[in-house]
């Protein structure tokens, strides 16, 4: 198992987990992305995890085509959620998936920056989902890490593209971009306290 494919998997794993904590009552609950109430986020994250294995095989964009527009999460978010990670994960799993490219809005693009750049999303909007649940909204440390890192070289890219004073998306859409209107990295912490400076939306 590669490392991006190991922060893949705890970065969703911990999104799980959140999702699996949100109660009846909590669906259109706001969360720190104005646009996105519990349900919406969550539906977002599906979206990105939906599109990933027909890229990761090889498919065009013109090919999956708007196969995932709309509602994703149906009357079983929780199952909706798993079932598309469960795809996801097999999909970056596989014996090399890592070595290829995807298409993307920009180009192609290595697979495993690809998978790097959605693992980035699920920990930021980790933070988000916890917030809009009111749960426990500290992040692995290690986590934290991984997406300064991975931001950091992207660094001006971020800002060139910057639709805050203090957010920034990572133009990876393979239709279009997608991003909360507010500032999620702005508050996302580790039990350090440590500050990601760029909030990246794959999709």
């Amino acid at each position: 198992m590669s490392d991006v494919t190991q922060r893949f998997g705890q970065a969703t794993a911990h999104f799980g987990e959140l999702v699996h904590q949100v109660k009846d009552d909590q669906w259109t609950n706001a969360t720190p992305c104005s646009d996105w109430d519990v349900r919406a986020l969550i539906n977002h994250l599906v979206y990105e995890a939906r599109w990933a294995p027909p890229l990761l095989a090889g498919q065009t964009l013109e090919q999956v085509g708007d196969k995932f527009e709309g509602d994703l999460l149906g009357s079983s978010p929780q199952s909706s959620y798993d079932d598309a990670i469960g795809e996801v994960t097999a999909a970056a799993g596989a014996p090399g998936a890592m070595d290829g490219t995807v298409q993307l809005s920009y180009g192609e693009t290595p697979a495993s920056d690809y998978l790097a750049q959605m693992t980035c999303d699920f920990v930021v909007h980790a933070w988000d989902l916890a917030r809009g649940i009111g749960a426990d909204d500290t992040l692995d440390p290690d986590l934290v890490q991984f997406v300064d890192d991975t931001a950091r070289p992207q660094a001006a890219m971020l800002a060139a593209s910057a639709c805050s004073t203090h957010r920034s998306t990572w133009p990876t859409t393979p239709i279009r971009r997608r991003s909360c209107s507010r500032s999620s990295a702005a508050g996302v912490r580790s039990s350090g306290s440590r500050r990601v400076a760029a909030h990246m939306d794959v999709l």
